[in-house]
């Protein structure tokens, strides 16, 4: 059975425990000592969670026991556990992953957290393959929660708030940005810029030794506080970071300005005096401007929660047929009856997070096909290989080689992945139209050469007309599911970038010799090991092939 124990920083005595070495060491001892265990340790500055998995009916009341008997500050300390076991555990990892339990909705820190205690696990051998399932899977629906929602949309920390604010004011980033400020938020800032290219200078305050460790280390540059007046001239983006307590930038310098300005105050008095008339020119923010910015962010990502749901409960589902099917011991009778019952718990966890009805009731009905589908796999598995359907349930894809020579192709989008789908059709002599307001560098030669159409403007319904393929192929998961919809609607075949199971074809990893074709797919679910195989194929079709006559009567090489 999975389980899941641990706490986070709200039960503080049993936080304080767990986070002493010994206390940790002796729980964790507790979890691996169980017959057949398999054990990882999650412990970021929020949470502190074992996941583990052990045979046995009886785990929930050994699990207790030995934890009671591990504590040293007695049952009341024991008790402070939070213990899910079997689906429950299994839901509980996928939507920590995802950033659904954090304190910031969507933040994506935590996925990386977890990849490195799966890694530091497997590293130690407490890793087994009921926990590999668990873990891959949760990554797995971690990532397409990010992909297909905006979850992780809009920024939430202060560092994060201010490079949204230069990228939203800029055509192109400034080469520098002046900090006024030498402390830990100037330092989290100066991080932020210099990721994206921004030299950071700073003013120093009463530590002139910081500000030239900073510089140093961000290989920008640092003045005293009376070089600020001539600062304020030489740089068109100014952040506040102070502590001083005090106005540093009066009124009367801003209107003696000249040029565009950017200033964004985060300090508390604020250091930058707030602009009492416009000056032409001239962005003020203010730190209720970036509270304010980050409410709508958040709320943002409030909104996509029901989407985020839909793909947990389908990834929970998935994960919880597979562990049944590898618990040998379970008859078929059993299994049905846990995969319903674990379908009943996760639904109603979503329904009370749901308030809108009607998504309660689409809820409701994939949540029964979903049922239906595992108790049937369950029973075909256990029974009788006959019992499944000639076409799997979750493989659609049917393998055909079509021509496109002169066939008009679609593409929205003018990005990375765009860029490749592009090239892979110009190979096929197909006739490219590219609607994206921008194209990535390498499109703009073949615009200019009218080897590809393009219209500079957003997706609109009437780019559809005409086209015998559709590729959605944007950075916005809305617009990329709305272009799927209208080419269905159309009777269009369409393929989502984003989404192999919202698409009608795919596009495999090929080894082209001549009329010779080699397609390697995964049917979307993992193009990097499609990528792998074709590297490893290649050498098996060498260069020779490249002039072999494949006629049918060509005489035998």
């Amino acid at each position: 059975m999975l389980f899941q124990v641990g706490c986070d920083r709200n039960q503080q005595a049993l936080w304080a425990y767990l986070h002493s070495g010994e206390a940790a060491s002796a729980v964790a001892r507790v979890l691996g000592d169980l017959p057949g265990a398999e054990a990882a340790i999650l412990q970021t500055c929020h949470r502190w969670e074992c996941f583990g998995y052990a045979p046995g009916a009886d785990l929930p009341p050994t699990l207790r026991e030995r934890l009671l008997q591990a504590c040293k500050g007695g049952e009341s300390l024991a008790e402070q556990f939070r213990i899910r076991f079997g689906p429950a555990a299994v839901e509980h990892l996928m939507r920590v992953t995802a950033g659904l339990e954090s304190p910031l909705i969507g933040e994506h820190e935590i996925a990386a957290q977890v990849k490195e205690c799966f890694r530091e696990a497997r590293r130690e051998g407490r890793v087994g393959p009921m926990l590999d399932l668990v873990f891959r899977n949760a990554l797995a629906a971690g990532k397409k929660v990010r992909q297909q929602t905006a979850i992780a949309s809009g920024n939430l920390s202060y560092p994060g708030l201010v490079w949204q604010i230069i990228r939203a004011h800029a055509e192109s980033p400034p080469g520098r940005a002046l900090l006024i400020g030498t402390g830990n938020l100037a330092r989290g800032i100066a991080e932020i810029l210099a990721v994206n290219r921004i030299q950071p200078h700073f003013i120093a305050g009463r530590n002139p030794e910081r500000a030239a460790e900073l510089a140093r280390h961000f290989d920008g540059g640092w003045s005293p506080p009376s070089e600020l007046p001539r600062c304020l001239e030489d740089f068109q983006v100014v952040i506040g970071v102070s502590g001083a307590g005090r106005i540093l930038i009066s009124g009367a310098q801003l209107a003696g300005l000249s040029g565009p300005r950017l200033l964004i105050e985060l300090s508390s008095p604020p250091v930058i005096a707030p602009p009492s008339l416009e000056y032409p020119g001239l962005a003020y923010y203010g730190l209720n401007d970036l509270k304010q910015l980050a409410a709508r962010n958040m709320e943002r990502r409030q909104s996509e929660l029901p989407r985020a749901e839909l793909i947990i409960a389908a990834a929970v589902s998935e994960t919880v047929l597979a562990l049944y099917q590898r618990e040998q011991e379970l008859d078929i009778a059993e299994r049905s009856r846990q995969i319903i019952e674990a379908g009943q718990l996760s639904l109603e966890t979503l329904l009370r997070r749901v308030e809108d009805e009607r998504l309660q009731q689409e809820l409701e009905r994939a949540w029964a096909q979903q049922l239906r589908k595992l108790v049937y796999l369950s029973i075909a598995n256990a029974k009788n290989e006959a019992l499944r359907p000639a076409v799997p349930l979750q493989n659609h894809f049917f393998p055909v080689v079509v021509s496109l020579k002169a066939k008009p192709v679609l593409i929205v989008g003018g990005g990375k992945v765009a860029t490749r789908k592009i090239q892979r059709l110009l190979e096929a002599n197909a006739v490219i139209t590219v609607v994206a307001p921008k194209l990535a560098p390498e499109l703009g030669p073949l615009a200019a050469a009218q080897r590809i159409q393009w219209r500079a403007e957003c997706f609109r319904p009437e780019h559809l007309a005409g086209a015998a393929l559709v590729i959605a192929a944007t950075d916005d998961p809305d617009v990329n599911r709305r272009i799927v919809g209208e080419a269905r609607r159309r009777n269009l075949w369409v393929s989502s970038a984003a989404d192999a199971a919202d698409s009608d074809f795919i596009f495999p990893a090929i080894i082209r010799r001549g009329d010779l074709l080699v397609a390697i797919s995964t049917s979307g679910k993992n193009p990097a090991i499609a990528r792998k195989l074709r590297l490893e194929l290649e050498s098996l079709f060498g260069p020779e092939l490249e002039d072999l006559n494949l006629e049918r009567d060509a005489p035998k090489p």
